[in-house]
């Protein structure tokens, strides 16, 4: 309980940082996820979304006529959301509610439809506990890939930590071994962008040196493999990133 009371602080403190970063962000997955589910004929008429952050998925469900339960365990980050709607006209069809996977696991309440996007540190043994409470449908979004051509391969080789560690790839394949069995129907859908990255080479240089477990030998060697790639002192990439999105239904 302890570290849960941690981690509602660290979210309350990050909440305001953490929305300027979505709001920054120039992949449309949210619109597409939404069409695709449209076409689909997967939208609910109400839903569920657990860790609804500041809305990221919330407010475009309800503007598509969903009746949504944003359920999160920071108060700060409900606190937005809340803002959010106020100034967007959709409060009649968006209630919050602060708190947990856990405290929803322990109030053992039958959840018709529950949407889980992007919720960290979640084991496939604790999304099948989450599953358990699922009536009609459950669905799973996560980022699953960021791939840069050049420095990828380059940090792997080196045996540094990935770029983005809290992606955990592997989850989604956990999930669906674990959850397949308990649902009749499901299904994978995949949504691919790419997105180009600029750095001059003072950023590269002072983004490699603070680097995770770098040493002086590894950035050396770093600047040996990366000079030449540089255009009039500037770094160009195209960054490959995929998301996947779970469909699971009784």
């Amino acid at each position: 309980m302890d570290d849960l009371i941690e981690q509602q602080a660290a979210w309350d403190d990050f909440a305001e940082e953490y929305y300027a970063t979505e709001q920054a962000s120039q992949l449309p997955y949210v619109t597409d996820v939404l069409s695709y589910l449209q076409q689909a004929q997967l939208l609910p008429q109400q839903l569920l979304d657990l860790g609804s952050g500041a809305g990221r998925f919330t407010l475009p469900f309800a503007q598509a006529g969903v009746r949504v339960t944003a359920v999160d365990f920071s108060k700060k980050m409900l606190a937005i959301l809340r803002k959010r709607a106020t100034h967007q006209n959709l409060t009649q069809l968006i209630v919050t509610k602060k708190a947990s996977w856990q405290q929803l696991v322990q109030e053992s309440q039958d959840i018709p439809v529950l949407w889980i996007s992007m919720l960290p540190d979640i084991t496939a043994q604790q999304m099948l506990q989450i599953s358990r409470l699922i009536t009609e449908k459950l669905l799973i979004f996560r980022l699953t890939q960021v791939n840069d051509p050049l420095l990828t391969p380059l940090l792997a080789k080196l045996a540094l930590p990935p770029e983005r560690p809290e992606i955990q790839s592997e989850l989604m394949v956990q999930y669906q071994t674990i959850l397949q069995p308990e649902f009749q129907h499901s299904q994978m859908q995949f949504f691919n962008y790419q997105l180009t990255e600029e750095l001059s080479e003072t950023e590269l240089w002072d983004y490699l040196r603070d680097y995770p477990e770098i040493t002086s030998e590894k950035f050396e060697w770093l600047q040996t493999k990366i000079r030449p790639k540089l255009n009039q002192g500037r770094l160009k990439s195209v960054l490959d990133y995929r998301f996947e999105l779970l469909i699971l239904e009784r």
